[in-house]
C-alpha cells in the first residue's frame, strides 16, 4: 500500500491503515467530531449564561 495524502489525518483520529478509496469516509468522521466538538462548545456557553443569569 503506498502512503496516500489521507494517511496523516487518519492517523490523527486513530484509524491506521487509510487509503485513498476511503478517504472522504476520514472526512466524513473528522467533520462529525468538528461538529461535535461546536456542539458541545455551544452547550458550554449556554450553561455559562444560565449561570451567569442566575447570579
Amino acid at each position: 500500500m503506498k502512503e496516500s495524502k489521507y494517511m496523516i489525518p487518519a492517523m490523527k483520529f486513530g484509524q491506521p491503515r487509510t487509503s485513498c478509496r476511503n478517504g472522504n469516509e476520514v472526512t466524513r468522521t473528522r467533520r462529525k467530531i468538528r461538529s461535535e466538538i461546536i456542539l458541545e462548545r455551544r452547550r458550554q456557553t449556554k450553561l455559562q449564561e444560565r449561570a451567569d443569569d442566575g447570579k
